[in-house]
């Protein structure tokens, strides 16, 4: 029998990549532990959870069809619940920025410009920046109060080396621009960034560490230096309960989970 789960998080429904399961012409009881063993590397945690997830579901109904439907379901809504986070934690600050502006006095200096900083790529971070500027937007449309009208707001991205992830995350993305790491720091050490927002390749059991390209946790410190709050953002589908991390490869590194301002992960 031929088992196939695709699950598809798309631009349409929030999607955070696109993950491709097939097997074919293999028992699904027999399939999952050696398959899943052979993909395992951070970045490939939420396939690894689906499988464990289609797994248990195919030993207790009969309806594949069904199961996959309502994966596919899970998927879209947790990838929805993880942008709305995202989003309420960078309008939080925005919010705070506006009311720190309006208090200016001569001798106190707020930019009239509010900036996003980033690090590597994260579809998560696209899509709340999507949604983020349409909030804007709103506001200035519907607002009747002058004092009310959206401030501009500027993406900036840390070219992210080694592989220049922060390019692509800069492309993604309208009007945003990036700067190389040095620049980048040099940014947020003089407080010319707002929030920064990463997202996440897998959060470690008990909330033991987040896994995320190397050189977070350098940036993750330098905020706490410079009092500029960093966010993590991620989707149930990257937790990992196993005690045991996954493998590291040289490009990944483990945050501590107090490095970061918050942790956000959308809950059942």
């Amino acid at each position: 029998m031929a088992i196939s789960l695709a699950a598809k998080y798309s631009d349409e429904n929030c999607s955070l990549g696109s993950y491709i399961i097939a097997t074919n012409d293999i028992n699904h009881k027999k399939c999952s532990m050696a398959l899943s063993i052979a993909m395992l590397r951070p970045s490939t945690v939420p396939i690894v959870n689906i499988m464990k997830e289609f797994e248990k579901r195919m030993q207790l109904e009969t309806k594949k069809q069904d199961i996959e439907k309502d994966l596919l379901n899970s998927l879209s809504s947790d990838g929805l619940k993880c942008v709305e986070l995202g989003v309420d934690a960078v309008m939080t600050r925005y919010n705070e920025w506006e009311s720190m502006k309006q208090r200016q006095t001569e001798n106190t200096y707020t930019s009239k410009v509010f900036v996003v900083g980033t690090f590597s790529r994260s579809s998560t971070f696209k899509f709340i920046i999507e949604q983020f500027t349409k909030k804007l937007l709103e506001i200035k449309k519907y607002s009747t109060d002058p004092s009310k009208t959206a401030s501009k707001i500027q993406i900036i991205c840390s070219q992210s080396t080694p592989g220049d992830e922060g390019k692509l995350m800069a492309a993604d993305i309208p009007d945003a621009s990036w700067l190389s790491d040095d620049d980048f720091a040099h940014e947020l050490r003089n407080g010319h960034i707002n929030i920064v927002i990463v997202g996440a390749d897998c959060i470690l059991h008990e909330g033991r560490g987040v896994i995320n390209k190397v050189g977070t946790a350098g940036l993750a410190s330098m905020c706490k230096k410079s009092d500029v709050p960093i966010i993590c953002c991620a989707d149930m589908w990257k937790l990992w309960d196993d005690i045991h991390p996954p493998p590291l490869e040289d490009i990944f590194e483990s945050i501590p989970v107090d490095l970061f301002d918050r942790v956000l992960v959308p809950t059942d």
